[in-house]
């Protein structure tokens, strides 16, 4: 996944994006990572809140 550059490009924080989740700051940490992946419902949630559609998350 290519979150690390989504993050940068949305100008949205790890830290914010875990809280709109609902999510832990580790758990998001560990998803630009790639030690472990969003579930469905939270990728859509992620792709909206980064206005990305949900493929660019896991585009090379």
């Amino acid at each position: 996944m290519k979150l690390e550059e989504l993050f940068q490009q949305s100008g949205v924080k790890k830290s914010h994006a875990a809280k709109i989740l609902n999510v832990s700051p580790n758990t998001v940490s560990n998803w630009v990572k790639g030690s472990s992946y969003p579930t469905l419902d939270k990728a859509i949630q992620l792709a909206k809140l980064l206005h990305v559609e949900i493929t660019d998350l896991y585009e090379e």
